[in-house]
Formats: C-alpha cells, structure tokens, sequence
C-alpha cells in the first residue's frame, strides 16, 4: 500500500468515525486487480458480496446499543479479538467483538461502548456466524 493511500485510510478512520472506518476497511479489501466483470460473474450472491469492495462496510449501531452495561455470560477468544456474550441490564442479550487485551471472566459486569454493528457476520476462525456483532470497547464496571 503506497503512503498517500496509507494517509487517505488514516483521515477516513480518524475523522469520520466509523463511517470513515468502514471506507477504510472496504478500501483495504478491495482487489483493483480483479475486472468487475468477475463480481458480476460470481458463482453466487455470497460470493459476489465477498467481492464487494463495500461487503466489509459496517453499520453504525443503534442507539440503544452504544452505551450499556450488563452481565458477560459467554466468552470466546479468537486470537488478538475475544468475543463476549453481554445481557444488558434491560435483559436483551448481545455479542461484541474487543481486543483480548484483558481478562474478563463469565459473571463480570462490564459497560460496552460500540462503535460499528454487522449482521450475519461470519468468523472463519471460530466457524460461526454471528446473526447480529456490536464491535466496540468493553471495560469492567466496579460494582459496590
């Protein structure tokens, strides 16, 4: 990737938030060597969508899931990511994706604070697919 496109990708992520995130995923997936004809041409819709250069565009989430607490009732790590099981204090069970940068055990309260949402997002590493995936930033919540 040449620097000016490193720094388009940089100004799409840090100045329009996860729209601009969003851009600068589908621009890192994008193959310009492939001839739209091939997209056109795919053996299916799955994989015309996987040649999508907007297929890894994430949406923005809904306003009730970007800020809540709850209880994490499943955990499941997957390399430098983890995956968590959160049931928000209004009972609505949901799936974030964070950084596996800290332990956070089954039974923690956590607050989530999600930037972007996918649905039906398929992890290969794990085989599964996840009918609706906050991504976002889960911290403890110190409870007294």
């Amino acid at each position: 990737m040449s620097l000016i496109t490193q720094k388009i990708v940089l100004a799409l992520a840090t100045f329009l938030g996860p729209a601009g995130l969003g851009i600068a995923v589908a621009h890192l997936a994008w193959e310009p060597d492939r001839e739209p004809s091939e997209t056109s041409k795919a053996a299916s819709p799955v994989e015309a969508q996987r040649l999508s250069p907007f297929a890894a565009l994430p949406e923005p989430p809904l306003a009730e899931e970007l800020a809540f607490s709850g209880v994490v009732r499943e955990v499941v790590p997957a390399g430098s990511y983890v995956y968590l099981a959160v049931t928000s204090e209004s009972g609505a069970p949901r799936w974030i994706a964070t950084h596996a940068k800290g332990s956070l055990p089954a039974g923690s309260t956590v607050e989530v604070r999600s930037f972007a949402a996918r649905n039906e997002f398929e992890s290969p590493r794990l085989g599964r697919t996840f009918d609706r995936l906050l991504f976002g930033i889960v911290t403890r919540r110190n409870v007294l």
